[in-house]
């Protein structure tokens, strides 16, 4: 073994990343931050669809996104079909989870991030089509303030609710590393379990790595050069290396 490192992300959007680490000889922990549940809306499942025929384009900003709106609405690949949307993912994880769901084409950005998804609708669509957001309640404002400065017509729903899992407070023990893949993972954790706050810490992003140095005490703080499974398991490896030398 070479190393103990603890993940927060919700394990099937880290299984990858905990296969390679397992294979190079780590112990890995997963212990998710967050907990997402299904969102019921208000105006119903018509609501829903009187948003799908007057949008334009629909956003998926994570997996659990994907998955919280398949699970309230389980023909919603052939609604999109339907009313032609264009279906935007950010990131490979929640491309991957649309594409399982549908044979709809997905568009990415390279960026992949709240910043680099903005760019990507920009130069993808002409400002005057509306764009439906479907994300949680603690979403961040990165996006849709973007959106809307480029004179986009944003229409958001919550569909998933963010709360802290039940028992995640854990005992102190031996970590080289944690990963923190938003910071609402971060700051459940590190409330839960303030011992934590003397693990050096890998996050996926820039967003997330603003937090823990604005409200942790954490001495070491590495950001993934992009928010994949190949850099973050570069950034892991960096940071334990260090711990070691």
């Amino acid at each position: 073994m070479v190393g103990t490192i603890l993940l927060t992300r919700i394990p099937t959007e880290e299984a990858l990343l905990r296969s390679h680490l397992e294979r190079r000889g780590f112990d890995v922990l997963q212990w998710p931050g967050i907990e997402l549940r299904p969102c019921r809306q208000d105006d119903g499942r018509e609501g829903v669809i009187h948003s799908l025929r007057r949008n334009d384009a629909v956003v998926f900003p994570s997996p659990g996104a994907v998955r919280c709106a398949w699970e309230q609405y389980p023909d919603l690949s052939q609604l999109l079909e339907t009313y032609d949307l264009t279906v935007f993912g950010q990131g490979p994880g929640t491309a991957a989870a649309l594409r399982d769901r549908g044979r709809f084409q997905v568009s990415t950005p390279e960026r992949r991030d709240a910043v680099g998804l903005a760019a990507h609708i920009c130069d993808a669509m002409e400002s005057s089509h509306r764009i439906l957001l479907l994300g949680g309640n603690l979403a961040g404002t990165t996006l849709p303030d973007r959106l809307q400065a480029e004179g986009f017509q944003l229409e958001r729903r919550v569909i998933y609710e963010n709360s802290v899992p039940s028992g995640l407070c854990r005992e102190p023990q031996p970590l080289d590393c944690v990963v923190f893949g938003s910071p609402s993972a971060a700051r459940n954790h590190l409330e839960q379990n303030p011992w934590l706050h003397v693990v050096p810490a890998v996050t996926y992003g820039a967003t997330t790595a603003k937090w823990l140095e604005q409200h942790s005490k954490l001495s070491r703080i590495e950001m993934a050069k992009q928010p994949t499974m190949v850099a973050v398991l570069e950034a892991i490896q960096i940071v334990v290396k260090g711990a070691m030398a």
